[in-house]
């Protein structure tokens, strides 16, 4: 099961088994002052206990070093300063010849980048909003679109154009589209991101599926009849209840450990860091669960309390994500599309591209 995590746990923990440690022992006949008191403070130059009594963190050893080093630096001038100089009538000896040094190249520890399959040619889609009556489709809904059909488009293919029709169409071309299968589902889905508990829900019972239909506060309703029976419906009594959405998203990208597993990492704008630190201190070991659309899209469990606003989620060892696919998932949660799109026409690599 995937687990939602603060984004650098697993480095801070490596980090805190490798940090150096030395224990201090009181010496009584060097010591002063109350020894119930809590301080800190340390006299004399014990350097190695300073290092010893603040925290270990990246921040504090730098300071630290660079402390340390200026100390060296001036006890070293202090040195050279005592010693006499040759005068000037000295001859200087000829300076040494040093051989260049030449530097070793450092092996990267990203993951090497996907390599994208040959263009399968072009594959073009028309697309209309659909607009309920009395709704309009303004100026401002036009920009929302393309810019988040261009968002989802950039994991889906190696080049976009995106033109809106006088009949308030807009034709959308994709070229070297690496998977056609999912270009539909992508740029038509509507983006209504939610993280969702299920509170009143035992899934000790009833374990939470990705794939599964749930019903939230934002969508009470059922499963539309184009997705009706192609999807689980587990919970057709339960209304899970929305913790935060995409308006508490501030940014959203795929990120790579040094194992080279795929993970989505998120960061929360100020509302939603609040909202989502209240909720994870109260909640640790329960679910809060990841949906589009009604659709859950993974279900972690909450690992711990969360202060800072960014997360961390991995996929299931069973079924890790590929760089494309937490690709597209961050792209379809980038932003809601102000009206639902279907598609008018299609062509190109049309029996490999889904149908509505």
């Amino acid at each position: 099961m995937p687990t939602l995590d603060w984004l650098t746990r697993r480095e801070d923990e490596q980090t805190a088994g490798k940090a150096p440690y030395r224990l201090l022992e009181p010496v009584p006949e060097l010591s002063a002052g109350d020894p119930a008191a809590e301080n800190m403070l340390i006299h004399g130059d014990n350097l190695e206990g300073l290092p010893a009594s603040v925290p270990i963190s990246r921040l504090v050893r730098s300071l630290v070093t660079v402390a340390l080093l200026w100390l060296a630096v001036v006890m070293t001038a202090g040195c050279i300063g005592s010693q006499s100089w040759p005068n000037a009538s000295s001859t200087p000896e000829a300076p040494a010849t040093t051989a260049p040094v030449r530097t070793p190249t450092a092996t990267s520890t990203r993951a090497p980048a996907p390599t994208s399959e040959p263009a399968s040619g072009i594959i073009q889609l028309s697309l209309r909003p659909v607009l309920l009556p009395g709704q309009a489709l303004l100026e401002a809904d036009r920009d929302v679109i393309r810019r988040l059909l261009f968002r989802r488009a950039t994991c889906l293919a190696s080049d976009f154009d995106a033109e809106w029709q006088s009949d308030e169409r807009i034709i959308v071309r994709l070229a070297g589209v690496r998977t056609p299968d999912a270009v539909v589902k992508t740029l038509t889905s509507p983006g209504r991101l939610e993280f969702a508990a299920a509170e009143s829900v035992d899934l000790n019972l009833w374990p939470l599926e990705e794939g599964s239909y749930v019903r939230t506060s934002a969508n009470r309703n059922g499963p539309d009849r184009t997705i009706q029976g192609a999807v689980k419906d587990p919970f057709p009594n339960q209304v899970f209840h929305t913790i935060l959405d995409a308006q508490h998203l501030k940014e959203a990208h795929p990120q790579l450990d040094e194992n080279f597993n795929v993970s989505i990492a998120m960061e929360f704008t100020d509302e939603g860091k609040r909202l989502l630190a209240d909720y994870t201190a109260r909640h640790i070991g329960e679910v809060l669960a990841v949906v589009l659309d009604n659709i859950v899209l993974m279900a972690p469990v909450i690992s711990g309390a969360i202060p800072d606003g960014h997360v961390l989620i991995n996929s299931t060892p069973e079924e890790p994500w590929t760089v494309e696919e937490a690709g597209c998932l961050t792209a379809m949660m980038a932003g809601m599309l102000p009206f639902p799109l279907e598609v008018v026409e299609q062509s190109g690599a049309s029996a490999m591209v889904g149908t509505r």
